[in-house]
């Protein structure tokens, strides 16, 4: 009679989930009975469980486990003969992702939105505009996405997905750079005085006086209707689009005769991130915080008729 052998060596397989791996085996035909089953589970620390399975036994889920511990399983299957080969594996569990937007950097042709996440996951990125959607685009694991767009309100959504769950999360994209400060020429002429006004990325130009908004313009051409008077006045100019703004104090100075009007202008500069503030002066706010150049960019001359 032929004495019966050991079990052949299982072969052992993991699918983890939500803080559980649900270990399979099968165990190659070599004409041997198959008593059970021992079932050892390890971490760093020592033996986390360890179980004796009959025969009818392939597969047992282990639960309770954690995320980002290395996990060694272990399979010997045995009879009257003796044990198998142990069949083995390493593996680690997964929990549910998160998202947590880190930064949003804009360039003139781009802009870039980063993430991180608590646990490995695949990332798809949607990109709409108002109620639109513009792109759809898997990342596989990558925690950044670029998007060339022109300038515009974006929202741009997230999600996270591995064996354990998945997670959604969206950030407002204000796609515009901040404006640069303002250059500003200023002609005086019979309707009153016209500020030419230029700024990189602006949309939108103002001119205060005293804390009052006294016109303003997308074309960076403003007319103020009010007096002529001899003597030296400051006003407030302000590029703004929704990024934010920046400011320029002008310093005018007026020389009148009965025929000609002579304006210096003192450009100086003031950098506000996302608002200005108004600063009070007697009943009227002025703009923002001023670091100012008090440089003389030129002088301009107009005829009063």
């Amino acid at each position: 009679v032929t004495p019966q052998a050991a079990p052949l060596q299982p072969i052992v397989k993991v699918k983890v989930g939500d803080r559980n791996a649900t270990i399979t085996w099968s165990v190659p035909s070599n004409g041997a009975e198959v008593l059970g089953y021992y079932v050892i589970l390890v971490s760093q620390t020592g033996v986390v469980q360890s179980l004796n399975l009959p025969p009818s036994y392939s597969s047992y889920t282990f639960t309770g486990l954690e995320p980002k511990v290395r996990y060694y399983v272990e399979v010997l299957a045995y009879n009257q003969a003796g044990n198998s080969t142990p069949g083995s594996a390493y593996f680690y569990v997964l929990a549910p992702p998160s998202i947590n937007f880190t930064s949003v950097v804009k360039t003139p042709n781009y802009f870039t939105v980063s993430w991180n996440t608590t646990h490995p996951a695949n990332f798809t990125v949607y990109v709409y505009k108002g109620n639109e959607l513009l792109l759809e685009k898997h990342v596989g694991q990558n925690t950044s996405f670029t998007y060339q767009a022109p300038f515009g309100i974006y929202n741009v959504t997230v999600v996270a997905a591995n064996p354990a769950g998945h997670a959604v999360s969206s950030v407002k994209v204000v796609y515009y750079l901040q404006p640069s400060p303002p250059k500003v020429s200023v002609e005086g002429t019979p309707r009153g005085l016209v500020f030419h006004v230029s700024s990189e990325y602006a949309m939108n130009y103002s001119v205060y006086y005293n804390g009052v908004e006294l016109g303003s313009s997308d074309n960076g051409t403003i007319l103020i209707r009010q007096p002529i008077l001899s003597g030296a006045e400051e006003y407030y100019v302000v590029a703004s689009n929704p990024a934010g703004s920046s400011m320029t104090k002008v310093n005018l100075t007026v020389l009148q005769s009965s025929y000609t009007v002579t304006v210096k202008t003192y450009q100086g500069l003031a950098f506000v991130p996302e608002r200005f503030s108004l600063p009070q002066v007697g009943a009227w706010a002025f703009l923002g915080i001023l670091i100012l150049l008090g440089t003389a960019i030129g002088y301009v001359a107009a005829t009063r008729s």
